[in-house]
């Protein structure tokens, strides 16, 4: 039985769908209010064998399932019947039972349940294929909230497509054991995605969770929000994102990447969660253009991130994109944690982030690093493995809060392989006692920013040892030179000019000074001064060659203050 009362809500729509039927062509009966026919089921539309101007439909399946709505006829129709929005009688006769539509398209129209059991693979992809166009005038395709298992991905194959659940919680689009993935892109040149309000959940044996990776041009224009992505293979896959918004995605994998993708220009990663990746993997596997804000992970994962792309490199990561990309990285108030927390082989080398290949930028500004309690090793906070592009550009980092936690980095907490260096911005590293970097199997003091003031009581600023071989300087007043024979300290403040006039063989090992932060520059006058490589003493050097040094005259030796013993007591590193 149809319940009237549904029956006269459905006659509400009477006008506009009369106005609809005029416009086809096809005049309404003469009557004062047009004469409206119920049935349960699509299927009993298609049965009917008169021709009623309206029928109501009380759902696709069963009635009030959410498929049904009110169609008018159109004699003489021939459109591509679809059982959704253009349905054929029975009987081949020309003409065609026409949905009346405002809106989304909604996918129980095609038949999809929603019940996490029946299989609505088809009903989803056809109403998929309808939703995607070849130009931007194409419907939303809407999936109420519901439990949607499928046994095939389902395939975008037109370049504009727009997808809205109701919530990431809600809508759940179930592919357990679906090999080739969850939603996939066909091949073509140019995809321009709006997905919201959703989740895609498979098992460990299932493919990815969204796979853009076909796409040969640009993935641009679109947005992916408020999306939950479990899956077995990567959670989020692309090689071609451009001037695209990522924000609040969670991505979580069993085996894969969290997410892998390639940023062009304009891409904005915005409070995205990377929950999980598979051993070896990285929640946030990024190169290109890399802007990150608000972004947090990693629940469990052995790389936080890895940015940039080399082929040739062979660790672990070659294979990840088919090319060599550098990687420009900005990240802001960024939650950085609980990496390498399973004890295995491939948590020991791994890192919080890895700089995969030449940089061109690197900005930590914010956020936290946070390993608190954690026992596990780990090889280093961060990695770079090969270096700048951009010359002397160092690896900024100002993180607002850091822990480094128990662990060992069996590395080093900030780690070079060769022609990249560290800097220190805000002093948040040193307060936590990481004060040093290596290259190698050799350590450098870390670079710190250090807020002076000059006479004028004017802002200025110079950074501490950057390395043995760099130092950054702006803004440098020097007191007046001062002359110095026969001891083996330098006592002078800081920012002093300091000329030797030895005359007797004489050994400097040590520069006791006021300041505790200074810049000193030696100037031998004499053949008599040799410097002590004592840098395991308060006040003691380091030298740049890590071995005593006999000056020559008319030498020049610079040298900084640097808390570089123990964290607590200072000494001074040449440079």
């Amino acid at each position: 039985m149809i319940n009237r009362r549904v029956i006269a809500a459905a006659a509400l729509m009477l006008p506009v769908a009369a106005q609809a039927a005029r416009s086809q062509g096809t005049p309404p009966r003469p009557s004062s209010r047009p004469e409206v026919t119920a049935v349960n089921t699509i299927a009993e539309l298609s049965a009917i064998a008169s021709r009623p101007q309206f029928v109501f439909v009380a759902g696709y399946h069963d009635a009030h399932d959410g498929g049904g709505g009110l169609f008018h006829w159109a004699a003489g129709d021939k459109a591509e019947p679809d059982g959704a929005l253009v349905v054929a009688p029975v009987g081949g006769e020309e003409g065609r039972y026409k949905r009346e539509r405002v809106g989304a398209v909604d996918v129980r129209w095609f038949g999809a349940k929603g019940d996490g059991s029946s299989d609505d693979t088809a009903a989803l992809q056809a109403a998929l294929d309808h939703c995607s166009t070849d130009k931007p005038n194409g419907p939303a395709l809407y999936i109420p909230g519901g439990r949607y298992r499928i046994s095939a991905p389902l395939t975008i194959s037109r370049e504009f497509v727009q997808v809205e659940g109701d919530g990431m919680w809600k809508t759940t689009i179930l592919f357990n054991g679906v090999t080739g993935g969850g939603l996939v892109a066909a091949s073509m040149k140019y995809l321009r995605p709006v997905l919201r309000d959703f989740s895609l959940v498979g098992d460990a044996t299932s493919g990815r969770g969204i796979d853009f990776s076909s796409i040969t041009g640009y993935v641009y224009l679109g947005e992916l929000r408020n999306i939950n992505i479990d899956a077995g293979d990567d959670g989020l896959y692309a090689l071609r994102f451009f001037s695209m918004v990522v924000d609040t995605v969670a991505a979580s994998s069993k085996r894969g990447h969290a997410f892998r993708v390639i940023c062009g220009p304009a891409v904005s990663w915005r409070n995205c969660y990377a929950v999980a990746a598979g051993p070896g993997k990285a929640g946030y596997r990024l190169a290109g253009s890399i802007a990150l804000y608000s972004c947090n992970g990693v629940n469990e994962a052995d790389y936080w991130g890895v940015f940039g792309a080399d082929p040739a490199v062979i660790d672990g990561f070659e294979n990840d994109f088919p090319e060599r990309i550098h990687a420009h990285v900005t990240m802001i108030e960024c939650n950085v944690e609980d990496f390498c927390g399973v004890d295995r082989p491939e948590s020991r080398i791994a890192s919080a982030i890895v700089l995969h290949s030449n940089y061109r930028q690197f900005n930590m500004i914010g956020g936290k690093i946070d390993r608190s309690g954690m026992a596990t090793p780990y090889h280093s906070i961060i990695r770079s493995r090969v270096g700048p592009n951009v010359p002397g550009s160092p690896i900024r980092l100002s993180p607002g809060f850091v822990v480094p936690g128990p662990g060992k980095a069996t590395g080093a907490h900030l780690f070079s392989h060769g022609g990249s260096f560290f800097s220190d911005e805000i002093g948040s590293l040193s307060g936590v006692g990481i004060t040093s970097w290596k290259e190698g199997d050799r350590e450098y003091p870390l670079l710190r920013a250090i807020g002076v003031h000059d006479t004028l009581d004017g802002a200025a600023m110079h950074f501490s040892g950057l390395s043995s071989d760099r130092l950054t300087v702006n803004a440098m007043r020097f007191n007046p030179a001062v002359s110095m024979t026969g001891t083996s300290e330098i006592a002078a403040g800081g920012r002093t000019v300091v000329v030797t006039a030895n005359t007797v063989p004489t050994i400097i090992k040590t520069i006791a000074t006021l300041s505790d932060y200074g810049f000193l520059i030696v100037q031998v006058e004499d053949g008599f001064t040799s410097f002590k490589h004592s840098h395991g003493s308060v006040d003691g050097l380091r030298l740049k060659g890590n071995a005593d040094y006999s000056a020559r005259k008319g030498d020049v030796l610079v040298f900084v203050r640097s808390r570089f013993f123990d964290g607590t007591r200072p000494g001074w590193v040449q440079v």
